[in-house]
């Protein structure tokens, strides 16, 4: 366990929660609250800049997550919780990055001139939601402060690439994770275990070749659902959109692809803790599996 007092933790939304991801949003924070850990947004907050850039000569790329450190420093803040996996995945990158090339820090608070106040390694650290749930709230406070159990619903937890790589951002295990599936274990889920649950969704590869996660769609949805799934879970937006709609354009091709629901894990875990419905089941996005 990580021992952080609440007002040491910044909530950092990143872009996508307040435009495409609002279920996630809503889901996470209204869990956060019924667990008495209510979170302040990181004043302030930028992009974290997407993605971690691996030319480690170019420092400009890492400046957009270092902004995002010191907004945290500045409010006196220990830590930046992300919900967003490749938010979280990139400042977490970055950070390393810094030490182990703390001469690369000093040039990029040089070049920041302008900023009030300059980053130093130790100041801050970055949580996933897995680290955040599992280290410092705990699985034991979620369990004792559910209002509701999943009674047997056959879930498939998606971890996707960014949790489990690379090593030095990793908050869970590399080959067939599985931190996940003991907290909803411990709320009477049945967790399916499949061989795709670490395999890259596809990502970005939509925009330039929508074949490729397309195939990478069918292949981890047709796995889930072989070893009894009737939903996923995941924790990524980028996962959740492209799971969620290339199911669709599979299931138009006629080829007899059945579609499997897709939710974030804070919407299992909002509705376990009682939430209202609009919180983890909204109207636009039913799951059947949610109104039972």
């Amino acid at each position: 366990m990580i021992n952080y007092q609440v007002k040491e933790l910044a909530y950092y939304p990143g872009c996508t929660l307040k435009n495409g991801a609002a279920e996630l949003e809503k889901s996470f924070l209204f869990v956060c609250d019924a667990l008495d850990f209510h979170l302040e947004e990181l004043p302030k907050w930028n992009c974290c800049g997407t993605v971690f850039s691996l030319q480690q000569d170019v420092l400009v790329y890492h400046l957009a997550s270092v902004r995002n450190l010191i907004r945290a420093k500045e409010a006196s803040k220990k830590a930046i919780v992300a919900p967003c996996s490749i938010c979280y995945n990139t400042l977490k990158q970055v950070l390393d990055f810094l030490r182990n090339n703390p001469d690369s820090l000093n040039k990029i608070n040089e070049f920041m001139f302008e900023e009030k106040t300059k980053f130093s390694l130790g100041d801050v650290d970055v949580l996933d939601v897995i680290g955040f749930f599992r280290d410092v709230i705990g699985y034991e406070r979620f369990v004792k402060s559910a209002k509701h159990r999943l009674n047997g619903m056959r879930i498939a937890v998606y971890y996707g690439c960014l949790h489990s790589r690379p090593r030095n951002a990793a908050s869970c295990e590399i080959e067939m994770p599985n931190a996940i599936e003991q907290l909803l274990g411990q709320l009477d889920a049945i967790c399916t275990e499949y061989p795709m649950k670490n395999e890259c969704c596809g990502s970005y590869l939509r925009v330039k070749d929508p074949t490729i996660p397309l195939e990478r769609v069918r292949r981890i949805v047709k796995s889930a659902s072989l070893n009894g799934a009737e939903l996923i879970a995941t924790l990524c937006p980028l996962c959740y959109d492209n799971i969620k709609n290339l199911q669709k354009r599979l299931e138009r091709e006629g080829s007899g692809f059945k579609i499997l629901p897709v939710v974030y894990l804070s919407q299992i875990l909002a509705m376990c803790l009682g939430a209202p419905k609009e919180i983890y089941n909204p109207k636009s996005e039913p799951v059947p599996a949610f109104s039972s």
